[in-house]
């Protein structure tokens, strides 16, 4: 709710909170960890704080998405092992490293929404979404890049 809320428009904290009756304290927790994602980022002006989203790829592609599809439930489906699983079927779509009931559980629900497809070789993102796609190739090789420079400032990612 948050990110949809901040995806509309530039926020300040306080517009954000009186909107989405939290707490201070949980906006700033959430705020933090969010900008730790690269998804947003704040700025103060005066008194005033704002949060906005930041220029990264993906997080302008997460913007994208939460506008796109502003009717879907994105905080429920890109969290836990869902957003694993959506990963994993960009890859190579091999599965086998979750539970019978977790897949089951969750490509349930992936599959209910038309978010995840069906197909001789396993399962796809749907070409619907193809921006939530782009956003979770973006979102990794956002972390892979973060980790691999606190290993070494020299090191380079190669994408295969």
């Amino acid at each position: 709710q948050l990110l949809k809320e901040i995806a509309k428009r530039k926020k300040s904290f306080l517009q954000i909170k009186s909107h989405l009756q939290i707490k201070s304290a949980f906006l700033s927790r959430s705020l933090k960890k969010l900008q730790q994602k690269g998804i947003i980022q704040t700025t103060a002006e005066g008194n005033r704080k704002n949060a906005y989203f930041s220029e990264t790829k993906h997080a302008s592609l997460l913007r994208d998405l939460l506008l796109s599809y502003d009717f879907m439930d994105w905080e429920n489906i890109l969290r836990g092992k869902s957003i694993e699983i959506l990963l994993q079927t960009l890859d190579d779509g091999d599965l086998s490293s979750f539970s019978g009931a977790t897949l089951w559980r969750y490509l349930k629900e992936l599959k209910v929404r038309g978010i995840i497809t069906e197909t001789q070789k396993g399962y796809r993102i749907n070409t619907r979404f193809s921006i939530l796609a782009d956003f979770l190739k973006e979102y990794e090789r956002y972390f892979v890049t973060k980790i691999s420079k606190t290993l070494s400032e020299n090191s380079v990612i190669e994408t295969v």
